[in-house]
């Protein structure tokens, strides 16, 4: 995706995005369905704007363009909530997201547990390939983290297996609370990037916040399944993998971006 700031005649910030419509997330659906959760009263889910017909995408020269309110409030970079309070709040919102109904699923948000960029992750552990300035140092951490990953990606399978076998209930996600998608306002928490709802368990979005302290104050009664939560987690690394030894091997010229691929593929595999 790429993000604009954009400032209508009024003076009012808004914050524009252009999806690729070949890009990894169905935008189609989950922008609209954000729009909706919205208008059903969540006020913590912060969707698009409707056009002048209702519609919340607009195709500008083969992009997919969006516009989203600006949210004014403190922010935080990826990882984990700063505080108690944030991480209740954050909880708090996502109860009310698990429990929210009255919306029929969308087939193409329903989970089905496959892994973004397994083919490209099993391609380049088979045979890394690359002339960059950063394909040396990942082909080599392929190579020696080979082993490793193909045993994440069996047990990987065998979770899915799992999770087929004991049918969880499906309720509707935000995919990534981390801080990074959390603004706290005079209001309350505001979850901003809708592009990653679906319809799966909640362990889709608890794996995120099983590792603090204390949780679960903010969401209430709840037990997760341990199982669930490791197949979430192993999806999200397994996948990071993949993108960032994909990108790398590919890349043709060093920036920022591509060292800060570099550097979580170390985190991983080194």
């Amino acid at each position: 995706s790429w993000h604009w700031f954009a400032v209508d005649t009024s003076g009012t910030l808004w914050f524009v995005t252009a999806d690729d419509p070949a890009g990894p997330f169905p935008v189609k659906a989950t922008y609209p369905l954000a729009k909706r959760l919205q208008d059903d009263g969540l006020e913590f889910v912060r969707g698009p704007r409707a056009g002048l017909e209702g519609q919340v995408i607009e195709n500008v020269d083969g992009l997919l363009m969006s516009v989203w309110p600006w949210v004014r409030g403190r922010a935080s970079d990826y990882g984990r909530h700063a505080t108690a309070a944030d991480l209740d709040a954050t909880t708090a919102c996502l109860v009310r997201l698990h429990g929210h109904g009255g919306v029929d699923p969308v087939a193409a948000l329903i989970e089905d547990w496959a892994l973004s960029g397994r083919t490209g992750l099993e391609r380049v552990l088979t045979e890394p390939r690359g002339d960059g300035p950063y394909a040396a140092e990942t082909t080599e951490l392929l190579t020696s983290g080979r082993s490793g990953l193909h045993e994440e990606l069996a047990r990987y399978d065998g979770l899915v297996t799992l999770a087929l076998s004991i049918d969880p209930r499906f309720v509707i996600t935000h995919g990534e609370p981390h801080a990074g998608n959390v603004i706290h306002t005079e209001a309350g928490a505001r979850l901003i990037d809708w592009d990653t709802v679906k319809w799966a368990p909640i362990e889709r979005d608890l794996w995120h916040l099983v590792d603090y302290d204390n949780w679960d104050r903010g969401y209430g009664t709840v037990v997760v399944n341990d199982n669930l939560i490791e197949l979430y987690r192993l999806n999200w690394e397994l996948s990071e993998v993949a993108d960032f030894a994909v990108l790398l091997l590919g890349a043709k010229h060093e920036s920022p971006d591509h060292e800060i691929a570099m550097r979580e593929l170390r985190n991983y595999l080194a």
